[in-house]
């Protein structure tokens, strides 16, 4: 009987321990100040929320996801095809839909057709030849740490 009562006390005082640190990260959340004290009492987290922030945004932004790492996942090859095929798919269908319906339909189908891979090829080229100096000015914009700060700072 010792041993489950003594076992019992244990598992109470680690609960309330690790309940009552939980609740001394988080809460209170804003200071409360006492007459006659110099200090505040507050939550460790939201007492170092700028610190936190700066350190997630800034491990964000340079550590998991760098605007070199994103921007090779938005233009890999696969990412281009299927960028070119949905251009092309809606430059087809707009054509189709905005022909005249007194056109023959293989007139119209024949234009959509011509119309889309012509877009297609645009798009190919845009990729090949534009695509890179976008990119160099994307790279100087994309500053994830800063979405990732504001985003947190809005919370």
């Amino acid at each position: 009987m010792q041993l489950v009562l003594l076992t019992l006390l244990g598992a109470f005082i680690g609960w309330f321990t690790n309940h009552l640190a939980v609740r001394m990260l988080f809460r209170p959340r804003r200071p409360w100040r006492f007459p006659g004290l110099p200090w505040a009492v507050q939550g460790v987290l939201p007492r170092r929320r700028r610190e936190l922030i700066t350190a997630i945004s800034e491990a964000v932004g340079r550590e998991l996801l760098p605007a070199d790492y994103l921007l090779q996942r938005v233009t890999a090859p696969r990412v281009r095809e299927r960028i070119a095929g949905e251009v092309a798919a809606t430059v087809a269908r707009r054509v189709a839909e905005a022909l005249p319906s007194f056109l023959p339909r293989g007139l119209s189908d024949m234009a959509a057709r011509l119309l889309a891979e012509g877009a297609r090829r645009e798009v190919e080229r845009f990729f090949a030849i534009d695509l890179p100096g976008l990119l160099a000015g994307m790279r100087r914009e994309l500053d994830l740490a800063a979405a990732v700060r504001e985003r947190l700072e809005a919370v």
